[in-house]
């Protein structure tokens, strides 16, 4: 039986991310016992479990006995804790407010010097949960109070954080985004109570917008209406470890609400399974990419293990018995010695193995399924302080992905080290639902729904080009689903990067050629548009694989029947972009065309969501 479909819906990216650093001390020396008991309805604190949640460092998830919690937490740690509340399911239940003067609130202790706090009672609503007895301001942080509603809940509870708040981010491009677009681009201040990158409160559990919602947790860190996934500053500052998402439909398998793709079609198309060949499907990929470095800077040995916890209502990645898929990757082909190149296999027993670029990947036991792999660049292994980068590019294969893989959602990385457990929440955030869409390319207009015939489709129904090679194409953005508190079902996703890569060339001869590495076009008469670097590296690929950006900054809600005045476009020129790379066409010969929507550079790689087309040298 799967979940029902809850009003947390969906929307663009991934999923975020680890405590800064998170290492075996956090689990040593002093501790602090916190005890509170809940109450509230039967229906609101049925399964309810409690997260104590440090700005930095590991984490404790506390499930009431008798409707009281006791969770022990490091002394060092205490200084901006707060507990957050989390259904059976994994659903985020919102923050605990521990108290309230007007409209600001505090919902994170202060440092103590006391071995025990007692909270009292938790009097559990709908969004968030609130101390009946409040605790005097001197036992709160002081520079972390949150804005409240009227209805005395936190401004982000019940909203995922997508509200707007003031404290404006501040961002200067740099280089380093490398190939795959990730692992630098931009730095600056999240905005808000982070004044800078290194400030406290931009780890996982602290608030930049000061909204109640825990970075961890909030779509939009910094207030600004733009989800992290597509915001600059967010995505290398506060949310920079969070994973990141694809979708890589065949132009027939192309989803869009513009397109009349209906939310049936949708929920089966992110669910069907990949094409081990080609990667061409609809269905949604999730990649966890984490530098080791990020999550623990100043260790200098590997961890033994990374695996995610999930519960067992997560039918996706349940213990063990998980839907899901762990397949193999650029850089890591083949991620056992038993499984063929992009092959996959079950997450759920899946207990990792150490990959060493250039050599085959060799099995380990780590003590639970739903592992990463251990990958290390350049050779040579760990030791010597080199340190991994811990990869799973996961498929979740949900028979009701939309029910089952939910922004809102918490599941539970552990790491560890030496029979040392951290523990460290991570939180499924908005994702892409829906691929671009053509609505022409060139003189021909698709009707749809599409199928393999449908011009474009593939090398027989390839589009002729015209004597000057060029491609003109009109494009419906992709889409996600609404957030709390958004009024319209579906949203377009503004603010991406685009552009269009060749992918290779067949000829007449039955020859084949290809790109060296991913190529990107060049691009002329942009609609909607405007020319802008990814980054400011020269080095970076994705400075010509998506040149472009969306002149829309914030997602706006889906309109069918507006449907003509919601493209955007460009022109890609094929023939200069199959001698760039050094190939030659001929009349007859076929281009793989790839359409490309991109988000803002994150560690491994980007957001991406994709559509591919073939065309035909006159």
């Amino acid at each position: 039986m799967t979940r029902p479909l809850r009003l947390l819906s969906l929307a663009i990216a991934a999923i975020v991310v680890l405590a800064i650093p998170v290492t075996a001390s956090a689990q040593k020396g002093k501790q602090v016992t916190i005890t509170a008991k809940l109450t509230g309805s039967a229906a609101s604190i049925s399964g309810l479990r409690v997260l104590v949640l440090p700005t930095r460092g590991s984490s404790v998830t506390v499930t009431p006995k008798g409707g009281r919690i006791t969770a022990k937490i490091a002394a060092s740690a205490l200084n901006g804790t707060s507990l957050q509340l989390v259904a059976k399911d994994g659903a985020y239940a919102g923050p605990v407010l521990l108290n309230r003067t007007g409209s600001t609130g505090a919902t994170r202790l202060a440092g103590s010097k006391t071995t025990t706090i007692a909270l009292g009672t938790i009097r559990v609503s709908k969004g968030f949960g609130a101390l009946v007895t409040p605790l005097p301001t001197t036992m709160t942080l002081g520079k972390g109070r949150v804005k409240v509603a009227k209805n005395g809940a936190p401004v982000g509870a019940g909203r995922l954080g997508l509200v707007k708040t003031k404290g404006a981010a501040k961002a200067t491009r740099q280089g380093g985004g490398g190939q795959g677009g990730g692992g630098g681009g931009v730095s600056g201040a999240p905005g808000g109570a982070c004044t800078n990158s290194n400030a406290a409160d931009a780890g996982p559990g602290g608030d930049c917008d000061q909204d109640g919602v825990p970075n961890t947790v909030d779509v939009d860190d910094n207030g600004n209406l733009t989800l992290d996934a597509v915001d600059a500053v967010s995505a290398q500052v506060s949310a920079r470890i969070n994973p990141w998402s694809s979708l890589r439909p065949a132009l027939q398998n192309a989803t869009n609400v513009y397109a009349g793709t209906t939310r049936d079609q949708i929920n089966a198309a992110l669910g069907s399974a990949a094409s081990q060949s080609t990667g061409a499907t609809a269905s949604l990929q999730i990649a966890f990419y984490m530098d080791q470095r990020y999550i623990d800077p100043l260790g200098s040995t590997a961890f033994d293990n990374l695996w995610i916890d999930c519960p067992s209502q997560m039918t996706w990645c349940a213990p063990g018995a998980g839907t899901a898929t762990i397949s193999g990757f650029s850089e890591v082909q083949s991620i056992l010695p038993t499984v063929g190149a992009y092959g996959s296999l079950p997450w759920g027993t899946y207990t990792g193995s150490e990959c060493v670029q250039g050599q085959p990947c060799v099995a380990t036991n780590g003590p639970g399924g739903n592992a990463l792999v251990e990958y290390y660049r350049g050779g040579g292994g760990g030791g010597g302080g080199n340190v991994p980068t811990w990869v799973a590019f996961v498929n979740p294969n949900s028979p009701d992905t939309l029910g089952g893989v939910v922004p809102g959602d918490v599941v539970t990385l552990n790491a560890q080290r030496g029979g040392v457990r951290t523990q460290v929440p991570i939180t499924i955030l908005p994702y892409f639902v829906t691929s671009p869409a053509l609505q022409s390319a060139n003189t021909t207009t698709f009707t749809y729904p599409l199928t393999g015939t449908s011009p474009g489709a593939n090398q027989n129904t390839a589009i002729t080009l015209g004597a000057d090679g060029l491609l003109t194409l009109r494009v419906w953005r992709p889409q996600r689903f609404a957030l709390p508190g958004e009024t319209s079902e579906y949203y377009d996703i503004a603010g991406l990067h685009w552009g269009a890569t060749y992918d290779f060339l067949s000829n007449p001869d039955g020859s084949q050629q290809r790109p060296s590495m991913e190529a990107g076009c060049p691009l002329t008469s942009p609609v909607g548009l405007t020319a802008q670097a990814y980054s400011s590296d020269p080095q970076d690929p994705f400075n010509t694989i998506v040149p472009l950006v969306d002149d829309t900054k914030a997602d706006f809600p889906t309109d069918p029947a507006n449907a003509a005045n919601a493209l955007i476009g460009f022109t890609v020129d094929v023939g200069a972009c199959v001698r760039n790379s050094g190939n030659t066409a001929v009349s007859g010969s076929i281009a793989s065309i790839t359409l490309q929507g991109v988000g803002e550079p994150m560690t491994g790689g980007a957001n991406r969501s994709s559509l591919t087309i073939y065309v035909k040298f006159a």
